[in-house]
């Protein structure tokens, strides 16, 4: 028993802050009053004036005669009269006394802050520990014989299992990890690990065969094509992982027909093969190989499709492993291949033409009126015959149509 222990420590730490903020505000106001006061004073003087006249008059009547000379004199000298004016002036004083009272108003304002800061910590550390107890079990196997002897064998399983992304569809996983299809996968014919011997060419429906192999890794065959039905004159629309295109018809979805076409629009079950452009066919469309052609049930005969290469440089692939229509052993095996970093391009590489092209058309068109660019139409040698043994291509035709033309190489 092998035990593993694996601890896991998890360290949280949390960080409370508290912030008191006392503001006190005293505000003091001081008023002083100023009254003025005005007085006025005003002084009245009056001015009396008295004036006396006198009249003195001096009789002096027992000596008059006696002194008559004289009192004549006399007489004359106070026979007057004096007039004393006396002048009394009163002045009037006016006296104006103004007080001025100042008002003054004194604010006083007093701020008090007082700020407390509190800072707690609080660090939790969790430790986590897991323990995973993995059991080793043997078992022993004796196997006795007719003989006296006694041969036992110890036979120690060890399972490892890894969780990962689900294989496509009729793919399986391997103990691996690799996802592999047992119905054309020659190292995993029929069951896992299992592989053909030399002497075969593919792994056909599950079983070694002399038929011709798959040559697109991870590749998914059309949906409803192929293992228990038959299939004759069909399309199927698929949606595709990047957008291609032919004269400038641009799409992210393409039409797969049986007869070994494929249509980026206005598709035809149409087997009945003719020169180029062809009225059946309303849209762009490849024709790798258009014939009378066939799927039969319990092979491994499909279309196969899916893109190889990294982006920007993907290829869109459809592989086309069929028979011909009342001949399952005529193979037909070819690949038409569209280019994400070519746009307007396409590519037919063949692997085996039973006939070599003498019943088919081989082209490409941007509608049923044109324009279209043909390499052949009912052709023997059009294409070599190959074998089921071909893992690589015996020709490929490029059709250009930003240009125009095609090429041929292999």
């Amino acid at each position: 028993m092998i035990a593993t222990t694996t601890t896991t420590t998890t360290s949280t730490t949390s960080t409370t802050s508290t912030t008191t903020t006392t503001t006190t505000t005293t505000t003091t106001t001081t008023t002083t009053t100023t009254t003025t006061t005005t007085t006025t004073t005003t002084t009245t003087t009056t001015t009396t004036t008295t004036t006396t006249t006198t009249t003195t008059t001096t009789t002096f009547t027992f000596t008059m005669m006696h002194y008559i000379n004289i009192l004549c004199i006399h007489i004359y000298r106070t026979q007057y009269t004096t007039t004393t004016t006396t002048t009394t002036t009163t002045t009037t004083t006016t006296t104006t006394t103004t007080t001025t009272t100042t008002t003054t108003t004194t604010t006083s304002t007093t701020s008090t802050t007082t700020t407390t800061t509190t800072t707690t910590t609080t660090k939790t550390t969790t430790t986590t520990t897991t323990t995973t107890t993995t059991t080793t079990t043997t078992t022993k196997t004796t196997t006795t014989t007719t003989t006296t002897a006694t041969t036992t064998t110890t036979t120690t399983s060890q399972t490892t299992t890894t969780t990962s992304a689900a294989c496509p569809t009729g793919y399986v996983r391997t103990p691996s990890g690799s996802c592999v299809n047992l119905l054309i996968d020659f190292n995993n014919c029929g069951s896992i690990g299992y592989v053909c011997a030399s002497s075969y060419t593919s792994c056909s429906n599950g079983a070694c065969s002399g038929a011709p192999a798959v040559q697109l890794t991870g590749g998914v065959t059309v949906p409803g094509w192929g293992g228990t039905v038959n299939v004759d004159d069909a399309y199927v629309t698929l949606s595709l992982p990047f957008s291609i295109s032919l004269y400038g018809y641009v799409t992210s979805s393409a039409s797969v027909q049986s007869n070994g076409c494929v249509c980026l629009s206005g598709c035809s079950s149409d087997y009945t093969n003719g020169p180029l452009p062809s009225g059946s066919f309303s849209g762009p469309t490849a024709f790798g190989y258009w014939d009378d052609l066939y799927i039969y049930a319990g092979t491994s005969q499909s279309v196969y499709y899916g893109t190889t290469g990294t982006y920007p440089n993907r290829n869109m692939v459809f592989e086309f492993y069929m028979a011909h229509f009342g001949g399952p052993t005529l193979y037909y095996h070819f690949q038409i291949v569209f280019y994400e970093s070519s746009p307007n391009i396409v590519a037919y590489s063949y692997f085996q033409s039973s006939d070599g092209g003498s019943s088919a058309t081989i082209g490409v068109q941007s509608s049923g009126s044109g324009p279209s660019m043909t390499y052949s139409v009912d052709t023997s040698g059009a294409v070599p015959v190959g074998s089921p043994s071909q893992n690589s291509p015996t020709m490929t035709l490029t059709f250009n149509t930003n240009a125009g033309t095609y090429s041929s190489s292999g």
